[in-house]
């Protein structure tokens, strides 16, 4: 289609239609196992969670990081054979309310970790200690399916003049905080990134988390939707990281292996908008 001299390409025609086809789980889940044609509610998450770690007790355990801005838990899952010794790997997801893609994911990675008959997805948890948080943002998760399909935020009180909500979380951690585009200070902007850094809570609770973890870690994954893309730090601008080469392997070995071994690419396989 050329309108304006702008040449354009429909790829959905209607996206209303699209949503509308999205199925949200009304059965029981039976032994914390999820099913990976449907999205579920908050409470169906957490209490698969629950399930799947008093069944896997040997080996799991759910833990709450602390609470959001309306009080909701944010409950993750540790997954350990050695007691809390071996290096870290943390993974999040839904820190963006409308991307429900990415819990469905960390959720699959929950349930290939814990009851994959995989020799080398199994051979992991001989290695790494797992910390996951499937929802990261449970305020505006809840507000997704209550009121706004297409909500981003969190759902906090900012101090806007008129009465905008919300701070975009993963643009509300102290680093590099409102430097170099890519984040707004208005209020009513999607990507409003708070009063200040850590001004909400639920990014302050992942920071004490990951902070009290902090000599473990070696690999954090932040699941994102939109676009299939590998990203890691630092992108505040273009001067290459000290581990450049390293990570550039990392990335095109995931990026070659995708959809050869999808089960296994999801340990490094990250989209982000």
């Amino acid at each position: 289609m050329l309108q304006n001299d702008i040449r354009t390409n429909v790829i959905v025609e209607d996206v209303k239609k699209l949503i509308d086809l999205e199925k949200v789980n009304q059965d029981k889940i039976v032994d914390g196992r999820l099913e990976w044609d449907r999205y579920y509610t908050l409470e169906d998450i957490h209490q698969s969670l629950d399930d799947l770690a008093s069944i896997n007790n040997a080996t799991a355990s759910t833990f709450s990081i602390g609470t959001s801005y309306e009080g909701r838990e944010m409950k993750a899952i540790k997954i350990s054979k050695s007691g809390e010794t071996r290096p870290a790997i943390w993974i999040d997801a839904n820190i963006h309310a409308r991307e429900w893609i990415t819990g469905a994911v960390c959720n699959y990675i929950i349930d290939q970790l814990l009851n994959s008959n995989e020799t080398e997805i199994q051979s992991w948890l001989d290695e790494y200690d797992f910390y996951i948080l499937p929802i990261a943002n449970p305020d505006g998760y809840e507000f997704t399916h209550t009121t706004d399909r297409f909500w981003r935020k969190s759902r906090s009180e900012n101090g806007s003049p008129v009465g905008c909500i919300g701070t975009d979380l993963n643009r509300n951690f102290d680093f590099h905080w409102l430097e170099n585009g890519g984040a707004s200070s208005n209020p009513c902007s999607n990507t409003f990134a708070g009063n200040s850094p850590f001004s909400d809570s639920e990014a302050a609770n992942m920071r004490d988390f990951l902070t009290s973890i902090s000599s473990r870690l070696v690999f954090y994954l932040s699941l994102h939707s939109s676009a299939q893309y590998i990203l890691f730090p630092t992108g505040f601008d273009d001067t290459p990281i000290p581990q450049y080469n390293t990570y550039m392997s990392i990335g095109n070995l995931a990026a070659e292996a995708h959809g050869i071994r999808h089960e296994l690419i999801l340990l490094l396989a990250v989209f982000i908008i």
